[in-house]
Formats: C-alpha cells, structure tokens, sequence
C-alpha cells in the first residue's frame, strides 16, 4: 500500500508539473487537457472523487472530449451523483458512440435505478461493439436478476466467468441468483469461490448468508452477514438479511435491532413491512401497525402486498406467519 500511494504521489507530482508547463508552453509536448485527465485519473484512483472531478471539468472546459466525459461519469457515478453521470456517458457516446464503457457504466447505473429496458439496451449495446466486455453480461445477468429471469441470468453470468474464470462478480450475482432459486448448494459455491478470489467482498457474505438462512443454518448465516457487517457497517442490507435469519429463528429481539438499524441507514418500505410483522410475533402490535403503516406508505409501486395483509392483521390483533 505504502509503495502504492509513493507512485501515486510520483505520477500527481509529474502530472502537476506537466500541466504547469504545457500552461505556460505552447510546445509543450502534453497538451494541457490530457494531463489534466491523467491527473484526474489519479484522483478518482485513490477515490479522491471531487479532486477528480475538478481535473476534469477543467479538461472538458479546455477541449470537450469523450475521455474527460467519461472518466468524469465514473467519478460521478462513485460519489452516487447518477443523473450527473448519466449525463457524462451520454455526452462521451455522443462524442463516439463506439464507447463501450460509457455503455456499460450507464447499464449499471440504469440497473441500480430500476430502468430495466434501458439498462438492457446499454449492455446489449455494450456486447455488440465487443462479445468480450464480462462487465456487460455480469449487467445483464443482474438485470435479468432482478425481473425473474433466472435462466438467462445464469447464463450471462456464466458467460462471463467463460471470458475470466477469475471475475468475482460473476461468481456473487450467479450465487445470489441460485439462491433466489433455492439452488443453495450451487449458490453456496459460486459465494465460495468469490471469496476465494477476495475475502473481502461483502456481498458474497451476504448471498452466502441468504443461503445458509434458506437451508435453515442460521449459525452459518449470522456469522456470513456478521462478516458482511465487519466489513461495511453502513450497509443496510447486511442488517436487513441478519434480520430476516434472526426472525425465522424465533429470535425476535435481535430481528427487531437489525431491522431498526437498516431503517437508520436506509428507510426501506421492504424493512419496514419486515419489522412489523416481527412485532406482531411479540404481541407489540402498538408498534407492528406503526411501521406496517410506515412501510406501505412508502411502497408506491406496489411491490410488497403481503404488507397491507400483515397490517389488517394488526389491526385485528392477529400475528402474521
């Protein structure tokens, strides 16, 4: 690490002085935009996205290009600014609509949104310029993910694991997909092997959890989605998965203080309709049709109509299973 931040504070150093002179030289052999990209390269590197951005608005005001568009999406897109990203990927394809990154960034970033079709299109897109590009199936196999489609998620997934058989993410998304499926011995695999590769992924912690949770080894799965937590605190997933193991093992109390800490961190209808049903199995149905209430309030689209199911039950005083 330490060796790493010296070349880092080597390559700032001579991009700095490059961009010092080809100001003050106009012959200069580095324009000065391109070494105000590259400066901005480093930045976002070493995650130092609003140095980044500064480089590279400064880059793009000089000479609009498709690399300042584009490496300006990346460190939008990793500070969570996503309409601004998405404005940046636009802007580089409109520039060169050979882009293949701008496509897969967008795809990411429309998938994280719920933009499904255009998520898609920009994968595909992605895979017609180059049947290479992993990035775009392991897109698209999350995408699929997420409407059902569990067969052709298996197969993008594993279709990219055929381009590298080395690229955890596949591994992650085809583990939670086998999980969705109750495959747990193939999800418990594929998580495996992805933290084979990286023992620090969180997310193959919490898919491995899911797993475990779905064959009734809760000890395994609280210590997967503890792992997970270790590892980022501020993922409210990780506490919502714990949460749900918690309740199947009738351990209402710590179900209650994982869903409550998910709450804090992500408002959550889902958490919300969860926490309610858990404290209706402690008769605390004061409290059950508080956040029942609070979860289909926040469910607009719909998606979870056991809620209101669970609310009714409430209000009559009923547990729900």
């Amino acid at each position: 690490m330490q060796y790493q931040l010296g070349i880092n504070n080597l390559a700032l150093d001579f991009f700095t002085q490059a961009i010092e002179i080809a100001r003050l030289s106009s012959t200069s052999v580095v324009p000065p935009w391109e070494a105000l990209v590259w400066r901005g390269n480093i930045y976002n590197l070493a995650g130092q996205q609003d140095l980044a951005i500064a480089d590279y608005n400064d880059a793009i005001n000089l000479h609009p290009h498709k690399e300042g568009f584009f490496n300006r999406g990346t460190a939008h897109s990793g500070q969570g600014k996503y309409a601004e990203a998405i404005a940046d990927y636009t802007a580089a394809l409109a520039l060169d609509p050979q882009v293949k990154e701008a496509y897969v960034g967008r795809c990411a970033i429309y998938g994280k949104q719920g933009k499904y079709a255009e998520a898609f299109a920009d994968c595909t897109a992605a895979l017609a310029l180059d049947p290479q590009v992993k990035e775009a199936y392991v897109g698209r196999c999350a995408i699929y993910g997420e409407q059902g489609k569990y067969a052709e998620a298996i197969a993008d997934c594993t279709a990219a694991l055929a381009i590298d058989p080395q690229y955890e993410d596949a591994y992650v998304n085809r583990c939670a997909i086998y999980g969705k499926q109750g495959k747990y011995v193939e999800a418990f695999a594929d998580c495996t092997a992805a933290l084979a590769l990286d023992p620090q992924v969180k997310e193959a912690y919490v898919n491995r959890g899911a797993a475990y949770g779905g064959q009734g080894k809760y000890a395994e799965a609280i210590a997967d989605y503890t792992q997970a937590i270790n590892l980022a605190p501020e993922f409210a997933g990780s506490y919502t998965g714990r949460g749900n193991v918690y309740a199947n093992w009738e351990k209402y109390n710590e179900a209650v203080a994982d869903y409550q800490r998910a709450i804090s961190l992500d408002p959550a209808p889902y958490t919300y309709c969860v926490l309610g049903i858990t404290y209706t199995k402690t008769n605390d149905f004061v409290s059950a049709i508080m956040v029942l209430e609070k979860g289909r309030q926040l469910d607009t689209k719909g998606q979870y109509p056991w809620c209101q199911i669970a609310l009714d039950n409430a209000r009559k005083g009923t547990p729900t299973p």
